[in-house]
C-alpha cells in the first residue's frame, strides 16, 4: 500500500495544497520499499547512532565535527509523488522569472 502511487496521490496533493514551501528532499535515490526489512531497519538505526558517536566524540576533543548523513530510507509513493509536484512547482517559478527577466526567450 505504500508504494501505491495511485492510493497516494488525492494525500500528496492535499498536502502540496497546504505546504508548499516545504525543504527540499536529497536528490539521491532512496533504498526500495521492497528490500527494507526490519533487519535493514535496525542496521541503519545502528549505523546513524554509530555516525552520532563519532560526532560527539570529534566535539568533545574540541574540534568541529564531520557531518556523518543518516543513511537514506526507503521513500513512499506519498514522498515520491509529493517530490515530483514540489520540482514541477519550482520550475513553473523559474519558467515564470525567466520570461519576466527574458520576454524574448524559449523556456525549455
Amino acid at each position: 500500500m505504500l508504494a501505491d502511487e495511485d492510493l497516494a496521490r488525492p494525500q500528496v496533493e492535499a498536502a502540496w495544497s497546504a505546504r508548499k514551501s516545504m525543504g527540499q528532499k536529497p536528490a539521491e535515490p532512496a533504498p526500495l520499499l521492497r528490500d527494507w526489512t526490519p533487519a535493514v531497519d535496525m542496521l541503519a538505526g545502528v549505523v546513524d547512532r554509530q555516525g552520532a558517536t563519532i560526532s560527539s566524540i570529534y566535539a568533545a576533543q574540541g574540534v568541529k565535527p564531520p557531518k556523518i548523513r543518516p543513511l537514506k530510507r526507503p521513500e513512499t509513493a506519498f514522498e515520491r509523488l509529493y517530490r515530483q509536484l514540489e520540482e514541477r512547482e519550482k520550475k513553473r517559478i523559474h519558467e515564470s522569472i525567466v520570461s519576466a527577466v527574458l520576454p524574448n526567450r524559449d523556456t525549455d
